[in-house]
């Protein structure tokens, strides 16, 4: 995949932009619930990081995909 100015340039500034919106969102707040109630944390954390793999890893066994779609 040939990069040019939108994969360089435009998609990593929107991605900046984006996450510095959101994390200026945050609150006080925000971080004191998430250590009051982290069982919404850990779930979330558990499903992308163990799961969501193993699911993939999963998917690309079962059907006959070329390496690069696997």
């Amino acid at each position: 995949m040939e990069a040019n100015f939108l994969t360089a340039v435009f998609l990593p500034l929107a991605l900046f932009i984006i996450m510095l919106g959101m994390g200026l969102t945050l609150t006080l707040e925000d971080f004191k619930r998430v250590v009051i109630y982290p069982k919404a944390v850990v779930i979330g954390l558990v499903a992308q990081l163990i799961m969501l793999p193993i699911v993939g890893f999963g998917i690309a066994s079962v059907f006959p995909l070329n390496p690069q779609l696997a």
